[in-house]
């Protein structure tokens, strides 16, 4: 994207405000991860920071969990513009309804939107796997039982690039 997707503006807020907010609706704790530096400290939430930059998505995800109590974590990325449309109260009913380690969201694409409710003891799991050398989420995900919640890929598109923010602020108008 060329800058810090969290401070895309929709809507009147950044999306890091507009994900908060989607979250505070079904967690009783909010945790930012930020990378590794501190981002977004003026909203005044604890912030989980990874040990070195540019070590994927599965290093904020551990991050995060590492910084967070509870049995289990909704963890959602923050260039989600729609999160707040997404069916998350679903999400952690389907996670403790079917006694899984990870719940997801699926929207019908190869690689699932960075949306899931995790059980915390997976913690030393997803470690081990980010030690190994693993940086992708499902690669860290592997041998965790897991359970899939259906969504319109609408509700999960991300703006990953110029183009995508722009084709959804068109969609959106």
């Amino acid at each position: 994207m060329g800058q810090d997707k969290g401070l895309l503006r929709e809507g009147g807020q950044t999306l890091v405000e507009r994900g908060v907010a989607a979250l505070r609706n079904h967690a009783s704790e909010v945790v930012l991860a930020c990378g590794a530096s501190p981002r977004y400290a003026e909203l005044g939430l604890p912030l989980a920071l990874e040990d070195e930059p540019g070590q994927g998505p599965l290093a904020g995800f551990v991050a995060g969990l590492r910084a967070c109590g509870g049995e289990r974590v909704l963890v959602a990325a923050v260039d989600l513009p729609r999160l707040g449309d997404c069916p998350l109260a679903e999400l952690v009913a389907e996670a403790i309804t079917q006694d899984v380690d990870l719940a997801g969201l699926d929207d019908g694409r190869e690689r699932p939107p960075l949306v899931w409710v995790v059980r915390r003891s997976c913690l030393p799991a997803l470690e081990r796997a980010f030690d190994a050398g693993a940086r992708r989420l499902l690669d860290g995900f592997e041998g965790l039982s897991m359970a899939m919640v259906p969504v319109a890929s609408a509700l999960t598109v991300n703006w990953n690039t110029p183009e995508d923010l722009e084709a959804g602020r068109e969609g959106a108008a």
